[in-house]
């Protein structure tokens, strides 16, 4: 038989296909190994079928193993004061019907339990026989009562008091702030810095008229001029942050936003040097936006509040309510007086004006601050006009 079933799986004809000698070798310890665990496999299965046809011949379970089963499910269920009594005469009356072994597994079990008619005895004896046929099956085996497993508790998140406190980081954030306190003073703000005559033509004019102003100066610029800045500075204006590069900084990454407002320092300190950055980190911690690029995204506001500053924005500009409707269809000159009507006849109180050193602001400076100061407003820094 053996030789057959060898011949079957051509172990032969494999073992000739090997040309090493190590590669026979394992070959014949592969085939010798599985053969032995082949053999064992079927010892094993013949010894349990002879065991099970024993037991299931006898009938009977050993009345030891019998009352050691009981006690066991006496352990896990609490009984009432009969309960003990009923138990053990269901273990003395208790017989095995119905029993049936296909393989190595028993299919069905079942304990009857003779009757006890004794009052409340008789009560007490069916439920322990209900309970003590749960505890045994046809093999003797005791089977534990099902107990209630407590599943761990799972950690549900409070979405609830998540939101609640997302909504409170977001509250830590300062926002942008666009206008001073309620009071006759105005903030007269100027962007970027490219023109140099045009920087020096606005100091003459808030020279002439007495004016401070917040100048917010991008840094590469300062480079290019540096006695014109020492003049401002020199004169009481501010010069603040308004980035390295005027890059848009909401398409920025957190790294390179940060490094556009550490830049600036830079730059300043090397122009106006480190005790008026420190003077002006301390007293007007100031940054406008390129562009309002960032003045609602928390994102961008709280680097710029980590950084140590406060976000300056706007309530009354030039660019996009005068100059880009009517840069295609007029003059600069049209367009400079367009821009002096609009600034003064909508300045408020608190108002923060953006302007910037360009041909369309500048040619009616002196117009504007003229018609500002007519209109019983005073023109102070950002610092004096929102208070902070």
């Amino acid at each position: 038989m053996l030789k057959n079933l060898i011949h079957k799986l051509n172990i032969y004809e494999k073992y000739n296909k090997l040309v090493t000698r190590e590669g026979k070798r394992i070959f014949i310890r592969t085939v010798y190994t599985l053969s032995v665990c082949t053999a064992a496999i079927i010892f094993i299965w013949y010894c349990g079928i002879v065991n099970l046809s024993a037991k299931h011949q006898k009938n009977l379970l050993p009345e030891i193993f019998m009352e050691n089963s009981v006690q066991a499910a006496q352990q896990k269920i609490t009984f009432t004061t009969k309960e003990p009594e009923a138990v053990s005469k269901v273990a003395g009356t208790g017989n095995l019907t119905g029993a049936s072994v296909t393989g190595a597994s028993v299919t069905s079990a079942s304990v009857n339990s003779g009757s006890v008619t004794n009052g409340k005895e008789s009560e007490n004896s069916k439920i322990g026989s209900d309970k003590a046929a749960g505890a045994v099956n046809s093999t003797g085996a005791a089977i534990k009562p099902k107990e209630q497993v407590k599943e761990p508790e799972k950690k549900v998140q409070d979405t609830g008091a998540a939101k609640v406190q997302t909504a409170m980081d977001a509250q830590k954030v300062q926002k942008t702030i666009y206008k001073g306190a309620n009071t006759t003073k105005v903030a007269l703000t100027f962007d970027d810095g490219y023109n140099k005559k045009t920087v020096i033509k606005v100091l003459d004019i808030l020279k002439k008229y007495e004016v401070k102003s917040t100048f917010f100066i991008i840094g590469s610029v300062l480079d290019d001029y540096p006695e014109v800045w020492k003049r401002a500075i020199a004169e009481g204006h501010q010069i603040c942050n308004h980035t390295l590069n005027h890059a848009s900084l909401t398409k920025l990454s957190d790294q390179q936003v940060r490094n556009e407002i550490t830049g600036w320092e830079t730059s300043v300190k090397k122009v106006l040097g480190q005790e008026y950055l420190d003077r002006m980190k301390k007293e007007f911690p100031y940054l406008r936006l390129p562009g309002g690029g960032g003045n609602k995204s928390d994102r961008i506001l709280s680097i710029a509040q980590s950084c140590g500053y406060k976000v300056i924005g706007w309530n009354l500009e030039t660019n996009s309510s005068i100059i880009n409707p009517m840069k295609k269809n007029h003059t600069s000159a049209e367009i400079s007086v367009k821009i002096e009507q609009h600034i003064v006849n909508n300045c408020s109180k608190g108002s923060i004006i953006l302007l910037h050193f360009n041909q369309y602001d500048i040619p009616r400076l002196d117009g504007i601050v003229a018609g500002i100061k007519k209109r019983g407003y005073s023109m102070k820094t950002v610092t004096e006009v929102i208070g902070k």
